[in-house]
């Protein structure tokens, strides 16, 4: 999956993401692998979508 992540403190949003993890707001789900992999990048450009 990939997110979309707007914040100015990246270290706190990852915070409350994993307190959040498992609970009623990101319900955990046999559908993940175990263990967790996660990467951040920041854009060098613009947005670009794709036209349908």
């Amino acid at each position: 999956m990939i997110y979309e992540i707007e914040t100015n403190d990246l270290a706190e949003t990852i915070r409350e993401l994993k307190a959040k993890d498992g609970t009623g707001e990101i319900p955990a789900t046999a559908a993940l692998a175990s263990g967790v992999l996660a990467s951040f990048f920041e854009p060098i450009g613009p947005l670009v979508v794709a036209r349908r």
